[in-house]
């Protein structure tokens, strides 16, 4: 399946859902049943690409991120383990999406009565002037009370969008540009009355 609708969110390119024996390797990997969230978010998202922006409190700097990259469960175990054994996290931290250049974004399944979602964001460089000013700040931060709420959260950075189609246009690139429109067709419909753009002739 190309993709498909959760809450409300597009999901793109789903893997089939992970099976009991792979939810069961998740929960004796983090020693704690998996709420039925975390399930029902697997099962429908596994693997696939969840293309939205979330706001990040405490480092507001770098803007909203968006963590398209959804694990498979193989993924995720991998992952867990990597970061038990390098970043010495404990072992009810369950990732479960990056942003592709370091930062991932985990559910913390270490309370009985809650399963906030919390991210580690990477230290990036700081832009000034169009050059590099030195790096930003890195480190944890709860970023939704719970699975519901982060994805209630998500939302289509219209500004991030605008840029990346202004940058196809400046290269020309007509085949680029309609499979990003096509996208955002799906994301965000009436996009196109809040974006303004000025078209090489043709298009």
């Amino acid at each position: 399946m190309d993709h498909r609708q959760y809450r409300g969110k597009w999901v793109f390119h789903p893997k089939p859902p992970p099976g009991s024996a792979a939810l069961a390797a998740l929960t004796t990997a983090v020693g704690v049943p998996l709420p039925d969230a975390v399930i029902d978010f697997l099962n429908a998202t596994h693997g696939g690409g969840l293309e939205y922006a979330i706001p990040i409190p405490d480092f507001e700097e770098y803007g909203p991120m968006v963590f398209s990259e959804l694990s498979t469960v193989t993924d995720i175990l991998d992952h867990h383990r990597w970061m038990m054994r390098f970043w010495e996290t404990p072992q009810t931290l369950l990732p479960f999406a990056r942003d592709g250049i370091g930062s991932v974004v985990c559910v913390d399944l270490s309370m009985a009565d809650c399963a906030p979602i919390v991210a580690y964001v990477k230290p990036y460089p700081i832009w000034k002037d169009g050059e590099p000013d030195g790096m930003g700040r890195g480190g944890w931060t709860v970023v939704a009370p719970s699975m519901d709420d982060y994805l209630d959260r998500l939302f289509v950075d219209l500004d991030t969008e605008k840029e990346v189609l202004e940058d196809l246009i400046a290269d020309q690139d007509l085949d680029g540009f309609q499979r990003a429109s096509a996208r955002l067709d799906r994301l965000a419909p009436g996009w196109r009355a809040k974006m303004p753009l000025t078209l090489p002739e043709g298009w």
